[in-house]
Order: structure tokens, then sequence, then C-alpha cells
């Protein structure tokens, strides 16, 4: 087997590079105003299809980039693909500016998602071990957030100057790309796995990422509602709303970066801690009347999402074996996307059956959704320690 200690900073700059990819499909979520005006004949809703249609294609995609990676396929190779995808997909607007090709490039784009999303997280568990992993792991969620950041900030510049521009932004993926091919070292492939450990996995990995996503279900509420919460409540301007949103993606690089440290000192408790610190954030949400509060609430919640995922990361390296992880991360992130597509619909079902169109209302609810995960959480961890070892 690969010897995970001989790893040095290539091979850390080869993971991180996978880690930037996923977010290039955030490109297109600043010009969503300007493609409105560009295709006037076109039912609003359906510009906004633009951007979540990706969302859509990477739950099935990242199931299969489970499955295949590290057995029928390369790490490198299916992160090499995917970044070819994104730049396929993100250039084609550029020559041929038409909404159903657009609808089909950010298909393409949704592919890519796919298959670069779960494949950072399972290359960490196989390539490295220990806090170090875990500090990697940290790092990577850093990495992903700031990529974000810069593709949405960019893509704003460049939407002012010229809608078309934007799409030129998709090239940035090939410095990523290229210290992929040049330094990600390649795990071994798994030659000899029973079929049956192909193909299941435990059943805490379904369960706790279905836990993680209805907690990001629950958050995501407050997230889309800030615009509607800072204007309808008179708490400053759309520029301060996208100041406060920005705040979920500067907290995750923060998660990022303490991650390691938090994990070396709460270990098995992160988990739940985070879950609580969750709750409480998200009360700063729904009672905090003032713009530093929104902030400070966001900030909270994109920190604590963002130090428990790798930390589920974390643990399902120390629950199966190495060939299962890529499966459980690409299910992991199949799961996470249907947490965040199915927000909307959540949403619009809460207000139908309660009659309360209040954009607070759904944090409200939220906060004793997540307190009850929470709770079942530290339960069912409780249940498993108390059982005598076999």
């Amino acid at each position: 087997m690969q010897d995970k200690k001989q790893l040095g900073i290539g091979a850390v700059i080869g993971v991180m590079a996978i880690f930037f990819l996923p977010n290039a499909s955030f490109i297109i979520n600043p010009a969503i105003a300007a493609l409105a005006e560009a295709f006037p004949d076109v039912a609003y809703s359906n510009i906004l299809m633009l951007s979540t249609i990706s969302s859509i294609v990477v739950i099935p995609i990242s199931v299969v980039a489970g499955s295949l990676a590290g057995s029928k396929f390369g790490f490198k190779t299916l992160t090499v693909f995917a970044s070819i995808c994104l730049i396929v997909g993100g250039m084609i607007p550029f020559f041929v500016m038409d909404y159903y090709v657009l609808l089909l490039s950010r298909v393409i784009i949704g592919v890519g998602v796919g298959f670069s999303m779960p494949l950072g997280n399972a290359i960490v568990m196989k390539l490295f071990s220990g806090q170090k992993g875990a500090s990697i792991q940290g790092a990577g969620t850093a990495v992903m957030n700031a990529s974000g950041i810069i593709f949405q900030q960019v893509a704003g510049i460049l939407c002012v100057m010229n809608l078309k521009y934007i799409w030129l932004l998709h090239l940035l993926v090939l410095v990523p790309m290229g210290c992929i091919i040049a330094m990600l070292p390649e795990p071994e492939k798994e030659e000899v796995i029973r079929q049956a450990e192909k193909t299941r996995l435990p059943m805490r990995v379904y369960l706790i990422s279905a836990g993680y996503a209805l907690c990001v279900m629950f958050f995501y509420p407050l997230f889309l509602n800030v615009s509607a919460i800072v204007v309808g409540e008179g708490l400053g301007s759309a520029a301060l709303s996208g100041t406060i949103l920005s705040m979920y993606n500067i907290g995750g690089c923060i998660a990022g970066v303490i991650f390691g440290k938090v994990y070396q000192v709460l270990e098995k408790k992160t988990i739940p801690v985070c879950l609580i610190l969750l709750v409480v954030f998200l009360a700063v949400g729904y009672f905090g009347h003032s713009a530093v509060l929104l902030m400070i609430a966001i900030a909270g919640c994109g920190i604590t999402l963002f130090i428990i995922w790798p930390a589920i990361m974390v643990e399902f390296n120390d629950m199966m074996p190495p060939q299962a992880t890529a499966a459980a991360s690409g299910t992991f992130v199949a799961l996470l996307n249907l947490g965040c597509f199915t927000a909307s619909p959540y949403v619009g079902l809460l207000q139908k059956v309660t009659g309360n169109m209040s954009p607070r209302f759904p944090t409200l609810v939220a906060i004793g959704a997540v307190a009850l995960i929470a709770l079942i959480w530290i339960g069912l961890r409780a249940s498993r320690q108390s059982k005598p070892a076999k």
C-alpha cells in the first residue's frame, strides 16, 4: 500500500485543487438578473432553474462517482474529466447565447460538480490518516469556500462589464486541473474486493448523511430569506443583503482553518457540540433584528455546518474499509444536494400548511428541528457507547 507518511506538500496541493473545482457552478449566480434581462421572453422561474439544475444533476452523478472512484477509474482520471466538464460546460454560452443551450451547459456543469465534489473528501481519507487527515479535510473545506467567494466576486465584476465575460471565468479551472495532473498522487486501485463490499455501506452512513442533509435543509430558508428580511424590515439595502450572505462562505473558510484543532480537542464530541451551536446561531438569526446579528447568525451557521462536514468524513474513515470511502462520500454529497434542493419546496409546503408567510418563521421551525436532530444524534451516540464490546 501507499505510505501515507511519505506524502508531502505536492500531494496536498493536488488534493486542494480538487476542492477548488465544485464551486465553479456558482459563477452564474451573480448574473441571474442580467440573464433575466437577456431573455425577457423566458419566465423568471426558468431563469432560476439555470442555477438550480446543476444541483439536481449532482445528486445521481455523485453516487456514480463514488462507486467508480478507486475501482473502475483512478481518482486523477475522474477529477480531470470533471475539470473538462466544468470548462466545456462553462464556455459553451460564450459562443452560443441561447436559453436552451445555456440550460444544457448547466447540465454539463452539474456533471463536473457531481464528479469532483465527493472525490476531494474521499481521496483525503485514502491518502492521509489521523490528525493530519483531519487537518487536510479542514483545509479542503476552507479552499472550497474560498473558491466560492472568488468565483462569485469576480463573476459579479465581469457581469457589470459584459455578461459574456463571465463564461471566460470558467477557464480558471485550468489552474487546478494542471495541479491535479502534475501533483495529485493516485491511490492504489482496489483490485480484490468482494461484490458485497463494493455495494453495501453501513446504515450509519445513510443516517448520518440524511441527518446532515436535514440540517442544511432547515438552515437554508434563513439563508434564502436574508434579502426579504433585510429589505422588508428596513434593515438595509440589497447590497447589505449580499454582504450578510457572504458571511456564510467566510464562516466556512474559518471552519476549514480551525477544524483540525477543534477536532483534536473535541474528537467524537465535535458533531454534537456543533449541532448545539447551530441551534444557538439559528436562534440569533430568528430573534436578531439588526444587520450585525444577522451577520453573526449566518457566519456562525457557516462555521458549524462546515466543521460538521469534515468531521463526518473522519467518522466515515473510522467506520469502514478504505475501498468504501469514495462510495460513502458520494452518498453524503448526493443527500446534501437533495437537502439544498428541497429547501425551497419545504418552505412552500410550510407556508401552505401553517398559513404563516413570514420570512422568519421557517427559522423558528428550524430551531426546534435541529435541536431534535442534536438530541437524537447524542442519544444514538450514547446508546452505541453503552453497548458492551463483543
